[in-house]
């Protein structure tokens, strides 16, 4: 929009306030729009989703920054407005203007939980790695809740091919692929677990576990594929796409780029797990294979005293080397695992951490966990986030785990942290400013704030008709906090209030 507002400004036809009017009551028409969610899918995405992002900041295609006066309009009217939609996704870089990071701190200082903050130094090389374009990668604007796209490019991908529970695959790793809750045969028949004699041995039942559903995953992902070339073509869009007409080709039958990806959720509670594993059963051996086993069964009942055990283990997010070492091997061959399948159009998956909510609802399938987990709580928000309360070193230390987690191995990871306000404010915000900075070189993908007191959303669950205006950052998206369901508040209540020495 930054042309049209020159051009309008140096020809006096409007002035600054003005344009601001104008954006304004576009985001207000973001808000008139309206999801009708399964209640699974609700599940993944309360509060209400509506995936119409706004991106900021970022370069030219010769590497400049691109900051513009629109750039502060944009934040101006979030926070004026206090609004949740459009969703505002800000691609930070070195070049750009120190008081444009200021400004959009001050933005997410009003709790209005806007913008996320994305790494150009870690995605362009990335979507360089991916084949695409200099000039293309550093155009890169973000769809959805999170995933990366290049605008005007036909790229065919399927969004919704399903979200997948890395922590089941531990649990049935565990129980020889049998459910913990059912006794039925669901998964893969791994070796009796009795029979594992080093942490290796766990990894590799988890992984025959991963592929036994990953492949029935993609099966069915291929035969949604094919239908839908056959059945929904898209003339429309197809026109507004680069080279489709050049073409005469469907969206749906050439594209850009293509993307089929796999969402998995709940890898730090496997290496958390994993953790406590190997430290307490096979170095240690304070606890048998055995006893841990009839303990997961039973979801601790009786067995308070190992459970806490289990909970004192070392825990990701806490600059730990014995934890982020599993945490880093099981990332990078989830990775790795993924890519030997191909989908419909003979591209390799990719792995994506858009799983919104996921974690919180996928939780609810799965029994008892070694990370001291009870059964059917949540597994850890977000993709790369460390379990909820379990990372107290500070947010430094959080940040050191995260960024051992090479993000060109495993893109786009799904990373939530929350801050009380004055953390924000005053001396702090410069210091804020320069935590981003550290964010931004130790190459971590993404990175989104809840800004708020604790005590605020704990008075909003008592007394909703007080906070109906109450924005918090749920995942990828930001919503009414009254809007969610009690759960899913106890869980973003949960997560660590960070704070800076």
């Amino acid at each position: 929009m930054y042309p049209f507002y020159k051009r309008d400004i140096e020809e006096k036809r409007i002035t600054r306030e003005e344009a601001l009017n104008l954006v304004e009551p576009l985001w207000i028409k973001f808000e008139e729009m309206g999801f009708i969610h399964p209640p699974r899918l609700f599940g993944a995405g309360g509060g209400g989703l509506a995936w119409q992002n706004v991106t900021l900041g970022g370069v030219d295609q010769e590497g400049n920054d691109v900051t513009n006066e629109m750039s502060y309009i944009i934040l101006d009217a979030t926070r004026e407005l206090q609004s949740v939609q459009p969703p505002l996704c800000f691609r930070y870089h070195d070049k750009m203007p120190r008081e444009l990071v200021l400004r959009a701190i001050d933005t997410q200082r009003t709790g209005v939980a806007q913008p996320a903050f994305f790494n150009d130094k870690m995605m362009i090389p990335y979507l360089l790695s991916k084949g695409i374009p200099l000039e293309d990668a550093r155009n890169y604007a973000i769809n959805n809740c999170m995933s990366w796209i290049i605008p005007g490019k036909s790229m065919v991908y399927r969004q919704g091919m399903g979200m997948f529970s890395f922590t089941k695959c531990l649990e049935l790793a565990l129980n020889r692929g049998m459910d913990m809750f059912s006794g039925k045969q669901i998964g893969y028949p791994t070796p009796d677990p009795l029979t594992f004699k080093s942490i290796d041995d766990i990894i590799e039942a988890i992984f025959q576990q991963y592929r036994f559903f990953f492949e029935k995953q993609v099966y069915l992902t291929k035969i949604s594929d094919a239908l839908y070339e056959e059945y929904l073509p898209r003339p429309f869009s197809s026109a507004l796409l680069d080279d489709c007409v050049q073409k005469g080709k469907d969206c749906r039958e050439w594209c850009y780029h293509h993307r089929s990806y796999a969402m998995p959720s709940g890898v730090n509670n496997v290496a958390d797990s994993l953790a406590a594993i190997k430290k307490l059963v096979f170095e240690e051996r304070k606890v048998t294979m055995a006893e841990l086993l009839d303990a997961l069964k039973n979801n601790f009942e009786g067995r308070e005293d190992l459970r806490q055990m289990l909970l004192s283990a070392p825990k990701f997010g806490n600059d730990d080397e014995y934890v982020d070492r599993l945490a880093q091997v099981i990332h990078f061959r989830i990775t790795k695992e993924t890519e030997e399948f191909t989908d419909y159009y003979g591209f390799p998956f990719d792995v994506d951490g858009t799983n919104a909510t996921m974690g919180y609802f996928l939780g609810f399938d799965v029994a008892a966990t070694p990370d001291g987990r009870k059964a059917r709580e949540p597994l850890h928000d977000g993709s790369v986030s460390p379990a909820q309360g379990r990372d107290l070193k500070g947010p430094s230390a959080v940040l050191n785990s995260v960024g051992k987690i090479d993000p060109l191995l495993s893109c786009n990871h799904l990373f939530n942290q929350r801050f009380a306000p004055e953390f924000l404010e005053g001396e702090n915000r410069g210091v804020f400013a320069d935590y981003l900075k550290t964010w931004s070189d130790l190459g971590i993908h993404h990175i989104q704030f809840n800004v708020i007191d604790p005590e605020v959303l704990r008075d909003a669950q008592v007394h909703p008709e007080r906070h109906t205006d109450l924005i918090v950052r749920v995942a990828g998206y930001a919503a009414y906090f009254v809007d969610l369901t009690k759960s899913l508040q106890d869980d973003i209540i949960a997560r660590t209030e960070q704070h800076f020495a």
